[in-house]
Protein backbone atom coordinates (compact mmCIF):
# COMPACT_ATOMS: atom_id res chain seq x y z
CA UNK A 1 0.00 0.00 0.00
CA UNK A 2 2.83 2.38 0.94
CA UNK A 3 4.62 1.59 -2.33
CA UNK A 4 1.57 2.41 -4.41
CA UNK A 5 1.06 5.73 -2.63
CA UNK A 6 4.72 6.71 -3.02
CA UNK A 7 4.78 5.72 -6.72
CA UNK A 8 1.62 7.67 -7.47
CA UNK A 9 2.84 10.68 -5.50
CA UNK A 10 6.34 10.84 -7.01
CA UNK A 11 5.21 10.42 -10.61
CA UNK A 12 1.91 12.20 -10.72
CA UNK A 13 2.34 15.01 -8.20
CA UNK A 14 4.13 17.15 -10.80
CA UNK A 15 1.00 16.88 -12.97
CA UNK A 16 -0.91 19.11 -10.56
CA UNK A 17 -1.24 22.35 -12.45
CA UNK A 18 -0.98 25.74 -10.87
CA UNK A 19 -0.80 29.25 -12.15
CA UNK A 20 2.46 31.15 -12.72
CA UNK A 21 3.82 30.52 -9.20
CA UNK A 22 2.48 27.73 -6.92
CA UNK A 23 3.67 25.03 -4.55
CA UNK A 24 2.46 21.77 -2.97
CA UNK A 25 3.76 19.61 -0.10
CA UNK A 26 2.78 16.18 1.17
CA UNK A 27 4.27 13.87 3.85
CA UNK A 28 3.83 10.05 3.79
CA UNK A 29 4.92 7.18 6.07
CA UNK A 30 7.00 4.43 4.42
CA UNK A 31 9.27 1.48 5.25
CA UNK A 32 12.98 1.47 4.45
CA UNK A 33 14.81 -1.83 5.22
CA UNK A 34 12.20 -2.68 7.89
CA UNK A 35 12.44 0.79 9.42
CA UNK A 36 9.72 3.41 9.46
CA UNK A 37 10.61 6.68 7.73
CA UNK A 38 8.79 9.88 6.77
CA UNK A 39 8.94 10.88 3.10
CA UNK A 40 8.12 14.52 2.25
CA UNK A 41 7.75 15.55 -1.37
CA UNK A 42 7.50 19.21 -2.33
CA UNK A 43 6.62 20.30 -5.84
CA UNK A 44 5.46 23.42 -7.60
CA UNK A 45 6.02 26.00 -10.26
CA UNK A 46 8.04 29.23 -9.95
CA UNK A 47 8.25 31.78 -12.76
CA UNK A 48 6.82 29.18 -15.13
CA UNK A 49 9.36 26.44 -14.23
CA UNK A 50 8.34 23.21 -12.46
CA UNK A 51 10.43 21.93 -9.56
CA UNK A 52 10.36 18.96 -7.12
CA UNK A 53 12.23 18.19 -3.89
CA UNK A 54 12.27 14.99 -1.81
CA UNK A 55 13.06 14.63 1.91
CA UNK A 56 13.37 11.53 4.11
CA UNK A 57 13.31 12.28 7.84
CA UNK A 58 13.84 15.97 6.90
CA UNK A 59 17.08 15.13 5.04
CA UNK A 60 17.12 16.08 1.35
CA UNK A 61 17.38 13.03 -0.97
CA UNK A 62 17.52 12.91 -4.76
CA UNK A 63 13.96 12.23 -6.03
CA UNK A 64 15.30 9.84 -8.68
CA UNK A 65 16.92 7.77 -5.92
CA UNK A 66 13.61 7.68 -4.00
CA UNK A 67 11.74 6.51 -7.08
CA UNK A 68 14.24 3.73 -7.88
CA UNK A 69 14.13 2.43 -4.30
CA UNK A 70 10.33 2.24 -3.87
CA UNK A 71 9.14 1.98 -7.45
CA UNK A 72 11.72 -0.28 -9.06
CA UNK A 73 12.55 -2.20 -5.87
CA UNK A 74 16.29 -1.69 -6.35
CA UNK A 75 17.78 -2.80 -3.04
CA UNK A 76 21.12 -1.13 -3.75
CA UNK A 77 19.34 2.23 -4.07
CA UNK A 78 17.52 1.67 -0.79
CA UNK A 79 20.84 0.81 0.86
CA UNK A 80 22.32 4.00 -0.57
CA UNK A 81 19.51 6.05 0.94
CA UNK A 82 19.98 4.36 4.32
CA UNK A 83 23.69 5.12 4.18
CA UNK A 84 22.95 8.81 3.50
CA UNK A 85 20.62 8.91 6.50
CA UNK A 86 23.24 7.38 8.79
CA UNK A 87 26.32 9.36 7.70
CA UNK A 88 26.48 12.84 9.20
CA UNK A 89 23.24 14.47 8.04
CA UNK A 90 23.54 18.17 7.27
CA UNK A 91 22.71 20.62 10.00
CA UNK A 92 20.04 23.24 9.52
CA UNK A 93 22.72 25.93 9.23
CA UNK A 94 24.52 24.00 6.48
CA UNK A 95 21.29 23.52 4.57
CA UNK A 96 20.57 27.26 4.80
CA UNK A 97 24.07 28.05 3.52
CA UNK A 98 23.60 25.64 0.66
CA UNK A 99 20.23 27.20 -0.13
CA UNK A 100 21.81 30.69 -0.15
CA UNK A 101 24.48 29.53 -2.63
CA UNK A 102 21.76 28.15 -4.90
CA UNK A 103 19.81 31.39 -4.67
CA UNK A 104 22.86 33.41 -5.69
CA UNK A 105 23.27 31.10 -8.67
CA UNK A 106 19.73 32.05 -9.63
CA UNK A 107 20.25 35.83 -9.46
CA UNK A 108 23.21 37.87 -10.68
CA UNK A 109 24.13 41.18 -12.34
CA UNK A 110 25.99 41.01 -15.65
CA UNK A 111 28.12 43.97 -16.79
CA UNK A 112 28.60 44.81 -20.47
CA UNK A 113 31.46 47.16 -21.46
CA UNK A 114 31.76 48.37 -25.06
CA UNK A 115 35.60 48.73 -24.78
CA UNK A 116 38.22 48.10 -22.10
CA UNK A 117 41.28 49.62 -23.83
CA UNK A 118 40.67 53.22 -24.84
CA UNK A 119 42.37 56.59 -25.28
CA UNK A 120 41.85 59.55 -23.00
CA UNK A 121 38.69 61.32 -24.17
CA UNK A 122 37.35 58.25 -26.03
CA UNK A 123 33.82 57.32 -24.97
CA UNK A 124 32.62 53.90 -23.75
CA UNK A 125 29.22 52.52 -22.77
CA UNK A 126 28.62 50.41 -19.65
CA UNK A 127 25.36 48.50 -19.15
CA UNK A 128 24.25 46.61 -16.03
CA UNK A 129 21.67 43.86 -16.52
CA UNK A 130 19.88 41.72 -13.91
CA UNK A 131 19.26 37.97 -14.42
CA UNK A 132 17.04 36.15 -11.91
CA UNK A 133 14.95 33.02 -11.43
CA UNK A 134 13.78 33.64 -7.88
CA UNK A 135 10.59 35.43 -6.87
CA UNK A 136 11.71 39.03 -6.29
CA UNK A 137 9.33 41.25 -4.35
CA UNK A 138 11.11 44.62 -4.14
CA UNK A 139 14.21 46.82 -3.94
CA UNK A 140 15.44 48.11 -0.58
CA UNK A 141 18.50 50.04 -1.70
CA UNK A 142 20.97 50.50 -4.55
CA UNK A 143 24.52 51.84 -4.71
CA UNK A 144 25.74 53.24 -8.04
CA UNK A 145 29.53 53.48 -8.58
CA UNK A 146 31.14 56.93 -8.42
CA UNK A 147 32.93 56.46 -11.80
CA UNK A 148 35.92 58.44 -10.53
CA UNK A 149 38.14 59.61 -13.36
CA UNK A 150 35.28 59.73 -15.86
CA UNK A 151 32.78 62.29 -17.04
CA UNK A 152 29.45 60.43 -17.04
CA UNK A 153 26.25 60.84 -19.03
CA UNK A 154 23.39 58.59 -17.88
CA UNK A 155 21.34 56.88 -20.59
CA UNK A 156 17.61 56.39 -20.06
CA UNK A 157 16.54 52.74 -20.05
CA UNK A 158 13.16 51.09 -20.46
CA UNK A 159 11.67 49.80 -17.23
CA UNK A 160 10.57 46.42 -18.55
CA UNK A 161 11.12 42.74 -17.78
CA UNK A 162 11.80 40.06 -20.40
CA UNK A 163 12.46 36.31 -20.45
CA UNK A 164 15.68 34.86 -21.89
CA UNK A 165 17.15 31.36 -22.19
CA UNK A 166 20.74 31.21 -20.84
CA UNK A 167 22.50 27.81 -20.97
CA UNK A 168 19.16 26.05 -21.38
CA UNK A 169 17.80 27.84 -18.30
CA UNK A 170 14.96 30.35 -18.34
CA UNK A 171 15.72 33.69 -16.66
CA UNK A 172 13.80 36.90 -16.22
CA UNK A 173 15.96 39.87 -17.20
CA UNK A 174 15.86 43.60 -16.64
CA UNK A 175 18.24 46.48 -17.41
CA UNK A 176 19.25 48.24 -14.20
CA UNK A 177 21.58 51.05 -15.28
CA UNK A 178 23.29 52.36 -18.42
CA UNK A 179 25.89 55.12 -18.68
CA UNK A 180 28.21 56.71 -21.26
CA UNK A 181 31.68 57.48 -19.84
CA UNK A 182 34.43 59.82 -21.08
CA UNK A 183 37.81 59.30 -19.33
CA UNK A 184 39.42 62.48 -17.99
CA UNK A 185 42.77 60.93 -17.07
CA UNK A 186 45.06 58.16 -18.32
CA UNK A 187 46.12 54.95 -16.55
CA UNK A 188 44.33 51.90 -15.19
CA UNK A 189 40.97 52.96 -13.69
CA UNK A 190 38.92 50.56 -11.57
CA UNK A 191 35.14 50.96 -11.42
CA UNK A 192 33.52 49.66 -8.23
CA UNK A 193 30.56 47.22 -8.40
CA UNK A 194 26.93 48.21 -8.78
CA UNK A 195 25.05 46.95 -5.69
CA UNK A 196 21.36 46.18 -5.16
CA UNK A 197 19.52 45.08 -2.01
CA UNK A 198 16.47 43.03 -3.04
CA UNK A 199 13.79 41.15 -1.12
CA UNK A 200 12.44 37.79 -2.29
CA UNK A 201 10.23 34.87 -1.30
CA UNK A 202 11.74 31.36 -1.27
CA UNK A 203 10.19 28.15 -2.58
CA UNK A 204 9.45 26.73 0.87
CA UNK A 205 5.64 26.72 1.21
CA UNK A 206 5.86 27.26 4.96
CA UNK A 207 7.81 30.49 4.47
CA UNK A 208 6.31 31.55 1.15
CA UNK A 209 4.83 34.79 2.47
CA UNK A 210 7.98 35.69 4.42
CA UNK A 211 10.23 38.17 2.59
CA UNK A 212 13.98 37.64 2.84
CA UNK A 213 16.74 40.14 1.98
CA UNK A 214 19.46 39.38 -0.57
CA UNK A 215 22.39 41.56 -1.69
CA UNK A 216 23.46 41.28 -5.33
CA UNK A 217 26.40 43.11 -6.87
CA UNK A 218 28.24 43.16 -10.15
CA UNK A 219 31.95 42.52 -10.62
CA UNK A 220 34.61 45.23 -10.55
CA UNK A 221 35.65 46.62 -13.93
CA UNK A 222 39.15 47.68 -14.97
CA UNK A 223 39.53 50.13 -17.85
CA UNK A 224 42.93 50.82 -19.42
CA UNK A 225 43.07 54.48 -20.52
CA UNK A 226 46.00 55.34 -22.81
CA UNK A 227 47.58 58.78 -23.13
CA UNK A 228 47.02 60.71 -26.33
CA UNK A 229 50.15 60.99 -28.52
CA UNK A 230 52.02 64.29 -28.30
CA UNK A 231 51.21 66.82 -31.04
CA UNK A 232 52.44 70.24 -32.13
CA UNK A 233 49.07 71.22 -33.60
CA UNK A 234 47.94 74.29 -31.66
CA UNK A 235 44.30 74.04 -32.76
CA UNK A 236 43.79 70.69 -30.99
CA UNK A 237 41.46 71.31 -28.01
CA UNK A 238 40.85 67.74 -26.77
CA UNK A 239 38.23 66.45 -29.23
CA UNK A 240 38.39 62.66 -29.67
CA UNK A 241 36.31 60.79 -32.23
CA UNK A 242 35.49 60.76 -35.94
CA UNK A 243 34.22 64.09 -37.26
CA UNK A 244 33.47 66.01 -40.41
CA UNK A 245 33.17 69.80 -40.75
CA UNK A 246 31.40 72.16 -43.15
CA UNK A 247 30.82 75.92 -43.37
CA UNK A 248 27.78 77.67 -44.88
CA UNK A 249 26.89 81.28 -45.68
CA UNK A 250 23.52 82.63 -46.82
CA UNK A 251 24.86 85.39 -49.16
CA UNK A 252 28.14 86.45 -50.78
CA UNK A 253 26.92 89.83 -52.05
CA UNK A 254 24.95 92.36 -50.02
CA UNK A 255 24.78 95.98 -48.93
CA UNK A 256 26.52 97.49 -45.94
CA UNK A 257 24.72 97.18 -42.58
CA UNK A 258 22.75 94.15 -43.81
CA UNK A 259 23.19 91.00 -41.65
CA UNK A 260 24.86 87.86 -43.01
CA UNK A 261 24.28 84.37 -41.56
CA UNK A 262 27.44 82.28 -41.37
CA UNK A 263 27.55 78.83 -39.72
CA UNK A 264 30.01 76.02 -39.00
CA UNK A 265 28.67 72.49 -38.57
CA UNK A 266 30.65 69.64 -36.96
CA UNK A 267 29.05 66.20 -37.21
CA UNK A 268 30.16 62.66 -36.43
CA UNK A 269 30.89 60.44 -33.43
CA UNK A 270 32.73 61.48 -30.28
CA UNK A 271 32.85 63.78 -27.26
CA UNK A 272 30.88 66.77 -28.55
CA UNK A 273 31.00 68.38 -25.08
CA UNK A 274 34.69 69.24 -25.59
CA UNK A 275 34.17 70.98 -28.95
CA UNK A 276 34.67 74.68 -28.29
CA UNK A 277 33.42 77.77 -30.15
CA UNK A 278 35.43 78.26 -33.36
CA UNK A 279 37.97 81.08 -33.19
CA UNK A 280 37.70 82.80 -36.59
CA UNK A 281 39.50 85.99 -37.62
CA UNK A 282 36.67 87.97 -39.23
CA UNK A 283 37.46 91.28 -41.01
CA UNK A 284 37.88 94.20 -38.60
CA UNK A 285 35.08 96.19 -40.26
CA UNK A 286 32.56 93.46 -39.36
CA UNK A 287 30.47 93.40 -36.21
CA UNK A 288 30.22 89.74 -35.14
CA UNK A 289 27.82 88.51 -32.44
CA UNK A 290 28.35 85.47 -30.21
CA UNK A 291 27.19 82.36 -32.06
CA UNK A 292 24.01 80.45 -31.33
CA UNK A 293 25.02 76.85 -30.48
CA UNK A 294 22.76 73.92 -31.38
CA UNK A 295 23.63 70.34 -30.40
CA UNK A 296 21.58 67.42 -31.72
CA UNK A 297 22.83 64.07 -30.47
CA UNK A 298 21.92 60.57 -29.31
CA UNK A 299 23.83 57.93 -27.35
CA UNK A 300 25.19 54.70 -28.90
CA UNK A 301 27.53 51.92 -27.75
CA UNK A 302 30.36 53.64 -29.66
CA UNK A 303 29.69 57.05 -28.08
CA UNK A 304 27.70 60.22 -28.77
CA UNK A 305 26.59 60.55 -32.39
CA UNK A 306 25.21 63.83 -33.73
CA UNK A 307 26.09 67.33 -34.90
CA UNK A 308 27.06 70.63 -33.30
CA UNK A 309 26.26 73.83 -35.15
CA UNK A 310 27.64 77.34 -34.49
CA UNK A 311 25.50 80.08 -36.12
CA UNK A 312 27.11 83.56 -36.41
CA UNK A 313 25.35 86.81 -37.35
CA UNK A 314 27.78 89.14 -39.16
CA UNK A 315 27.15 92.83 -39.83
CA UNK A 316 29.46 94.48 -42.42
CA UNK A 317 29.68 98.22 -41.76
CA UNK A 318 31.41 99.56 -44.90
CA UNK A 319 31.46 98.75 -48.62
CA UNK A 320 34.37 96.79 -50.10
CA UNK A 321 35.69 93.33 -50.88
CA UNK A 322 36.27 91.07 -47.89
CA UNK A 323 37.12 87.45 -47.13
CA UNK A 324 36.01 85.12 -44.35
CA UNK A 325 39.01 82.80 -43.84
CA UNK A 326 38.78 79.03 -43.65
CA UNK A 327 38.60 77.32 -40.24
CA UNK A 328 40.73 74.32 -39.24
CA UNK A 329 39.43 71.72 -36.77
CA UNK A 330 41.82 69.11 -35.35
CA UNK A 331 40.72 65.94 -33.54
CA UNK A 332 42.23 62.62 -32.55
CA UNK A 333 40.85 59.56 -34.36
CA UNK A 334 41.09 56.55 -31.95
CA UNK A 335 40.57 54.01 -34.77
CA UNK A 336 43.40 55.33 -36.92
CA UNK A 337 45.37 56.35 -33.80
CA UNK A 338 46.39 59.70 -35.26
CA UNK A 339 45.45 63.39 -35.35
CA UNK A 340 43.35 64.58 -38.27
CA UNK A 341 42.80 68.19 -39.36
CA UNK A 342 39.80 69.15 -41.47
CA UNK A 343 39.38 72.62 -42.98
CA UNK A 344 36.33 74.54 -44.18
CA UNK A 345 36.27 76.59 -47.36
CA UNK A 346 36.81 80.35 -47.30
CA UNK A 347 34.23 82.84 -48.62
CA UNK A 348 34.82 86.06 -50.64
CA UNK A 349 32.26 88.76 -49.93
CA UNK A 350 31.34 91.82 -51.95
CA UNK A 351 29.76 94.52 -49.79
CA UNK A 352 28.11 97.35 -51.75
CA UNK A 353 27.15 100.82 -50.69
CA UNK A 354 23.70 101.05 -49.16
CA UNK A 355 21.07 103.73 -49.94
CA UNK A 356 21.38 105.47 -46.55
CA UNK A 357 25.15 105.06 -46.14
CA UNK A 358 25.97 108.79 -46.87
CA UNK A 359 23.39 110.07 -44.41
CA UNK A 360 24.52 107.55 -41.79
CA UNK A 361 28.15 108.64 -42.27
CA UNK A 362 27.23 112.35 -41.92
CA UNK A 363 25.22 111.68 -38.77
CA UNK A 364 28.05 109.56 -37.38
CA UNK A 365 30.71 112.24 -38.15
CA UNK A 366 28.47 115.05 -36.80
CA UNK A 367 27.91 113.15 -33.54
CA UNK A 368 31.63 112.50 -33.18
CA UNK A 369 32.44 116.23 -33.73
CA UNK A 370 29.76 117.32 -31.23
CA UNK A 371 31.05 114.83 -28.68
CA UNK A 372 34.63 116.12 -29.03
CA UNK A 373 33.52 119.76 -28.69
CA UNK A 374 31.44 118.91 -25.63
CA UNK A 375 34.43 117.22 -24.02
CA UNK A 376 36.66 120.22 -24.80
CA UNK A 377 34.11 122.63 -23.27
CA UNK A 378 33.77 120.55 -20.13
CA UNK A 379 37.52 120.30 -19.79
CA UNK A 380 38.13 124.06 -20.26
CA UNK A 381 35.25 125.21 -18.01
CA UNK A 382 35.73 122.75 -15.20
CA UNK A 383 37.92 124.00 -12.33
CA UNK A 384 38.63 122.30 -9.02
CA UNK A 385 37.95 124.26 -5.87
CA UNK A 386 39.40 123.62 -2.51
CA UNK A 387 36.87 122.26 -0.05
CA UNK A 388 37.13 122.86 3.67
CA UNK A 389 35.08 119.77 4.69
CA UNK A 390 37.05 117.68 7.16
CA UNK A 391 37.85 113.97 6.65
CA UNK A 392 35.60 113.05 9.56
CA UNK A 393 32.58 114.76 7.97
CA UNK A 394 33.28 113.12 4.60
CA UNK A 395 33.25 109.64 6.21
CA UNK A 396 30.05 110.39 8.12
CA UNK A 397 28.27 111.72 5.03
CA UNK A 398 29.37 108.66 3.02
CA UNK A 399 28.05 106.24 5.65
CA UNK A 400 24.71 108.02 5.95
CA UNK A 401 24.35 108.06 2.15
CA UNK A 402 25.41 104.46 1.37
CA UNK A 403 23.91 102.63 4.38
CA UNK A 404 20.19 103.08 3.44
CA UNK A 405 20.95 101.93 -0.12
CA UNK A 406 22.66 98.77 1.17
CA UNK A 407 19.76 98.01 3.52
CA UNK A 408 17.21 98.38 0.71
CA UNK A 409 19.23 96.09 -1.60
CA UNK A 410 19.58 93.42 1.12
CA UNK A 411 15.83 93.58 1.85
CA UNK A 412 14.88 93.23 -1.82
CA UNK A 413 17.27 90.31 -2.38
CA UNK A 414 16.08 88.41 0.71
CA UNK A 415 12.44 88.97 -0.26
CA UNK A 416 13.10 87.74 -3.80
CA UNK A 417 14.95 84.65 -2.58
CA UNK A 418 12.14 83.86 -0.14
CA UNK A 419 9.50 84.13 -2.88
CA UNK A 420 11.66 82.00 -5.19
CA UNK A 421 12.06 79.29 -2.56
CA UNK A 422 8.33 79.24 -1.83
CA UNK A 423 7.53 78.95 -5.53
CA UNK A 424 10.13 76.24 -6.03
CA UNK A 425 8.88 74.31 -3.01
CA UNK A 426 5.28 74.50 -4.19
CA UNK A 427 6.20 73.57 -7.77
CA UNK A 428 7.20 70.03 -6.68
CA UNK A 429 3.68 69.35 -5.39
CA UNK A 430 2.05 71.10 -8.33
CA UNK A 431 3.96 69.01 -10.87
CA UNK A 432 3.15 65.76 -9.04
CA UNK A 433 -0.56 66.61 -8.70
CA UNK A 434 -0.68 67.67 -12.36
CA UNK A 435 0.81 64.33 -13.44
CA UNK A 436 -1.68 62.45 -11.23
CA UNK A 437 -4.59 64.29 -12.88
CA UNK A 438 -3.27 63.27 -16.32
CA UNK A 439 -3.06 59.67 -15.15
CA UNK A 440 -6.64 59.79 -13.84
CA UNK A 441 -7.80 60.74 -17.35
CA UNK A 442 -5.81 57.85 -18.87
CA UNK A 443 -7.46 55.37 -16.46
CA UNK A 444 -10.87 56.43 -17.72
CA UNK A 445 -9.75 55.94 -21.34
CA UNK A 446 -8.50 52.35 -20.60
CA UNK A 447 -5.60 52.76 -23.05
CA UNK A 448 -2.81 51.45 -20.79
CA UNK A 449 -2.32 48.12 -19.05
CA UNK A 450 -2.00 47.85 -15.27
CA UNK A 451 1.80 47.47 -15.19
CA UNK A 452 2.19 50.75 -17.12
CA UNK A 453 -0.01 52.53 -14.57
CA UNK A 454 2.13 51.21 -11.70
CA UNK A 455 5.36 52.31 -13.45
CA UNK A 456 4.02 55.85 -13.96
CA UNK A 457 2.76 56.11 -10.37
CA UNK A 458 6.13 54.83 -9.13
CA UNK A 459 7.97 57.50 -11.19
CA UNK A 460 5.65 60.27 -9.93
CA UNK A 461 6.30 59.29 -6.29
CA UNK A 462 10.11 58.94 -6.62
CA UNK A 463 10.51 62.21 -8.59
CA UNK A 464 8.39 64.04 -6.02
CA UNK A 465 10.39 62.63 -3.08
CA UNK A 466 13.66 63.39 -4.88
CA UNK A 467 12.69 67.07 -5.25
CA UNK A 468 11.04 67.32 -1.82
CA UNK A 469 13.99 65.80 0.06
CA UNK A 470 16.63 67.38 -2.23
CA UNK A 471 18.18 63.99 -3.02
CA UNK A 472 19.42 63.34 -6.61
CA UNK A 473 17.36 60.64 -8.31
CA UNK A 474 20.54 58.59 -8.92
CA UNK A 475 21.29 58.49 -5.16
CA UNK A 476 17.78 58.14 -3.78
CA UNK A 477 16.87 55.14 -1.62
CA UNK A 478 14.17 54.04 0.78
CA UNK A 479 16.43 54.55 3.81
CA UNK A 480 17.44 58.10 2.79
CA UNK A 481 13.79 59.03 2.24
CA UNK A 482 12.79 57.71 5.69
CA UNK A 483 15.62 59.61 7.39
CA UNK A 484 14.77 62.85 5.59
CA UNK A 485 11.04 62.61 6.37
CA UNK A 486 11.81 62.09 10.06
CA UNK A 487 14.14 65.11 10.12
CA UNK A 488 11.52 67.35 8.46
CA UNK A 489 8.88 66.43 11.07
CA UNK A 490 6.46 64.84 8.62
CA UNK A 491 3.59 63.11 10.43
CA UNK A 492 4.20 59.43 11.19
CA UNK A 493 0.92 58.56 9.50
CA UNK A 494 2.13 60.09 6.23
CA UNK A 495 5.56 58.45 6.61
CA UNK A 496 3.97 55.02 6.92
CA UNK A 497 1.73 55.69 3.90
CA UNK A 498 4.74 56.66 1.78
CA UNK A 499 6.60 53.50 2.85
CA UNK A 500 3.55 51.39 1.99
CA UNK A 501 3.29 53.00 -1.47
CA UNK A 502 7.00 52.45 -2.18
CA UNK A 503 6.77 48.80 -1.13
CA UNK A 504 3.62 48.22 -3.18
CA UNK A 505 5.08 49.76 -6.37
CA UNK A 506 8.26 47.69 -5.98
CA UNK A 507 6.18 44.52 -5.62
CA UNK A 508 4.21 45.22 -8.80
CA UNK A 509 7.39 46.13 -10.68
CA UNK A 510 9.12 42.79 -10.11
CA UNK A 511 6.08 40.53 -9.71
CA UNK A 512 3.40 41.85 -12.09
CA UNK A 513 -0.12 41.21 -10.78
CA UNK A 514 -3.54 41.86 -12.27
CA UNK A 515 -5.58 44.39 -10.35
CA UNK A 516 -9.05 45.75 -10.92
CA UNK A 517 -9.57 49.27 -12.18
CA UNK A 518 -11.20 50.28 -8.87
CA UNK A 519 -8.10 49.22 -6.88
CA UNK A 520 -5.80 51.20 -9.19
CA UNK A 521 -8.00 54.29 -8.77
CA UNK A 522 -7.91 53.90 -4.95
CA UNK A 523 -4.12 53.58 -5.04
CA UNK A 524 -3.85 56.73 -7.18
CA UNK A 525 -6.17 58.55 -4.77
CA UNK A 526 -3.96 57.53 -1.83
CA UNK A 527 -0.88 58.84 -3.67
CA UNK A 528 -2.62 62.16 -4.35
CA UNK A 529 -3.80 62.54 -0.73
CA UNK A 530 -0.32 61.82 0.67
CA UNK A 531 1.30 64.46 -1.56
CA UNK A 532 -1.37 67.03 -0.69
CA UNK A 533 -1.08 66.32 3.05
CA UNK A 534 2.67 67.02 3.25
CA UNK A 535 2.69 70.25 1.24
Amino acid sequence: MYKVLIILFVFFNCQIKAQYSSSFERTQNATLNNKNVFITIKSGKTNGEEWQQCYINEIKIDCQLVSECWNENKQNKCDEIEKILKTNPKTKEEEEEEEEVKIKENIYIETYVSKRNIFKGEQIEITYKLFYKINLTGVQNRNIPEFNGFWKDEIKIKDETKEEIINNKRYRTQYLYKVLLTPQKSGKITIEPLEYDFTYRDNNPRNYFQEKPIKVKSKKISINVKKLPETEKKDFKGSVGIFDITAEIDKLKTEANNPINYSIKIKGLGNFELIEKPNIEFPKDFDVYDPKINLKSFKTKQGTRGEKKFEFIILPRYPGNYQIPNYSFTFFNPKEKKYITKTTESFKLKIEKGENDDEMSKIHNKKETESINDIKYIYSSFKLKKNNISNYNIILISILTILPIILIIVYLISKKLNIGLIKEDRSHENIAVKNIKKLEKEINKNKMNNSEFYDIMDNILWNYLSNKCEIPISEISKEKIQKNLQETNIKKENQSKINELIKMFELFRFSPMKEEKEKIENLLKTLKNVINSIK
